[in-house]
């Protein structure tokens, strides 16, 4: 199936190597907007813990910004602790510069050499290597999704849904995740950022019993209603829409009594015909050893998913909910209810 199309600013086709490089040509009608950020994350379930652990890698094209593993914290509304941080790269390791390094394939890369990490990105596949604590291949979804200025989130950002395997700790794992780009128009000023950082998302993956895989995209910035909404199962036809509808009981951060951020246990996503049912069993507040109390509306979320009215389980799946900028004043001028 060739998977193309452009609904409402929203863009899902199959990424490409252009794609990958600083001033995509899919960016020259967004005032030919340049390559700002990369980031990667996915989760993992090692077999000797009971909760799971989540990586994020943040970069920038020149130096890394920040990165870490998590263990997610006991609950919905819990704090996180270290996993891995100080054995992998940190903001002030020396990388290279991200940067072509073949053309057959085309390739580019950004690596440190110590602590030793390495990411590789083609077309059709990209290596994530962290130390000794990581080695994953990614096998891409077929499809990536691109927003545009006139989108209903008018931000140049695309993302990819991945399969991921390989080892984690020095144990094989096969797992899902995403790895994602932000650029930035020309021109544009700290208004552009600001409006962009607003937002709670829903990054969710899994392959089902039967073998198919699915995904969802699904984001709302400071309106309930209107966002972006993308659902796909393998064999079907992707569902995008601009009319994106959340539901969900929020909450205060019980362990963080004098910071606005709140969070939920529970969402369901509306959009295109589809509902997305997300219950939350464990949570963060940022992807660093300790709780990012200095960020506040700031929170992180992790579950199970499925799609419709009948629950279902995937034999591997991934969910990553975020809330940035999202206080409990915030929500409430959404029109959404906030638990004392």
């Amino acid at each position: 199936m060739d998977l193309n199309y452009n609904v409402d600013g929203i863009e899902v086709r199959k990424l490409t190597a252009d794609d990958l490089g600083y001033s995509p040509e899919c960016y020259k009608r967004d005032r030919n907007a340049q390559l700002l950020r990369l980031i990667n994350w996915c989760i993992f379930f090692p077999d000797d813990d009971t909760n799971p652990h989540y990586f994020m890698r943040n970069m920038e094209p020149d130096k890394y910004r920040w990165g870490g593993i998590i263990r997610c914290g006991d609950g919905p509304l819990s704090s996180q602790t270290s996993a891995h941080h100080t054995d992998i790269a940190q903001g002030d390791d020396l990388t290279s510069t991200y940067s072509k390094i073949s053309d057959d394939p085309i390739t580019y890369e950004i690596k440190s050499e110590e602590p030793f990490s390495e990411y590789r990105f083609t077309e059709n596949g990209a290596t994530w290597k962290e130390s000794d604590v990581l080695d994953l291949e990614a096998e891409f979804f077929p499809f990536a999704i691109f927003t545009h200025l006139d989108s209903v989130y008018p931000v140049t950002y695309w993302v990819q849904h991945v399969l991921l395997t390989g080892t984690y700790q020095g144990k094989p794992i096969k797992t899902l995740g995403c790895f994602d780009r932000v650029f930035k128009p020309e021109g544009v000023g700290d208004e552009y950022f600001q409006k962009a950082l607003i937002y709670i998302s829903g990054y969710y993956s899994g392959i089902r019993k039967d073998g198919r895989k699915e995904c969802v995209w699904t984001m709302i910035g400071d309106q309930n209603g209107k966002g972006v909404g993308v659902y796909w199962l393998e064999g079907e036809e992707p569902v995008i829409s601009s009319e994106v509808h959340l539901q969900a009981d929020w909450q205060h951060l019980p362990y963080a009594p004098d910071d606005p951020s709140v969070s939920y246990t529970k969402a369901t996503w509306r959009f295109g015909g589809k509902v997305i049912h997300f219950d939350v069993k464990w949570a963060s507040k940022g992807h660093t050893p300790t709780p990012r109390m200095w960020t506040p509306g700031l929170s992180q979320c992790y579950g199970t998913w499925y799609e419709g009215d009948t629950p279902y389980e995937h034999e591997v799946w991934h969910t990553f909910g975020e809330n940035d900028f999202i206080t409990e004043d915030q929500v409430k001028s959404m029109g959404f209810t906030v638990k004392e």
